[in-house]
């Protein structure tokens, strides 16, 4: 009997670390919930988790992607690029910040993640229009738009310019607090390769600078789209250009706008038109076509009946 007692008694405290280690510390609790399940709550429902410890749980988070925590009190190793998300959707300020400049400025490290970590994936998959801003300064680069000068995964090089404009058009078209319309035109210029890029990049900056004031402010409903890609833009300085509130809107049922077409083309780019004075064909000639072929066939028949009977 007393044998069983101190195994009873063994077991317990073996136990006790065990039991321990599942009650995390309340910081560590609320930080482990969100990046177990943050992507599956909307921000009121992050933000009640938060509660009036709001502060205290986003500094550890940013501890956690900093690799300054790397393991709960239970020992649960911990993936900063989880963190980071969950900081991304809490719009929270010095992340924001931070990760906005490596992104504008391409930088290869910064103390929230490398872009080879999936850093441009956690950006889509947090959905924070607050970063738009950072790409569109990226956008307005003085550089030329067909220049491929900058190395950025060996042995690729990219434009600047023309990386920043896709990945704010990406973004813009993932973000729901924008209407259908504007996500639409998103994508078509995204998709616009048919435009020379210099062109394609004058359209990105006008819609930004037309919509630039409504999204610092964080209203996204007063967002409009900008000029559909498949009219174009003219060439030539930007006091030339026209004002985008006269031009045509993209709507999500207008994705194959017929581009704009010069006197010598045909509504489909790169065909020549027909010549003026040109005869028009005759729209009986399937008529004619036809008959011929039933008088072929009927001649073939009656001279092999002919050569039957002989």
């Amino acid at each position: 009997m007393k044998s069983f007692l101190c195994l009873l008694v063994a077991l317990y405290l073996a136990a006790m670390p065990s039991v321990c280690a599942q009650d995390l510390p309340p910081l560590q609790k609320k930080a482990a919930k969100l990046m177990r399940s943050g992507h599956l709550l909307s921000s009121a429902e992050m933000e009640a988790i938060l509660g009036t410890e709001r502060a205290e749980v986003l500094d550890l988070l940013r501890k956690v992607v900093r690799s300054e925590v790397t393991e709960w009190a239970d020992g649960s190793r911990l993936i900063p690029p989880i963190a980071r998300r969950v900081l991304l959707r809490l719009s929270d300020p010095e992340v924001i910040e931070a990760i906005g400049n490596q992104l504008a400025e391409f930088q290869y490290i910064s103390p929230y993640g490398r872009w080879n970590d999936g850093l441009f994936q956690d950006v889509l998959r947090a959905k924070q229009p607050k970063l738009l801003p950072y790409f569109a300064r990226g956008v307005f680069r003085d550089e030329d738009a067909e220049t491929q000068d900058f190395m950025w995964d060996d042995p690729w090089r990219i434009n600047r310019s023309m990386h920043s404009l896709s990945s704010m058009l990406r973004l813009t078209d993932e973000l729901e607090v924008f209407s259908p319309e504007v996500r639409a035109w998103a994508s078509l210029l995204l998709r616009a390769s048919f435009l020379p890029p210099n062109e394609r990049r004058k359209v990105g900056r006008m819609w930004w600078k037309e919509n630039e004031r409504a999204i610092l402010a964080g209203d996204y409903a007063a967002v409009r789209p900008g000029i559909s890609p498949a009219q174009g833009m003219p060439t030539g300085p930007a006091s030339t250009l026209p004002d985008p509130g006269d031009a045509k809107r993209v709507s999500p049922n207008d994705r194959s706008v017929t581009a704009t077409k010069s006197s010598n083309d045909s509504p489909i780019s790169g065909l020549p038109k027909a010549a003026e004075g040109a005869a028009p064909r005759s729209s009986l000639w399937p008529l004619w076509s036809l008959l011929s072929a039933v008088l072929a066939a009927a001649g073939w028949l009656f001279l092999r009946g002919r050569r039957t009977r002989q």
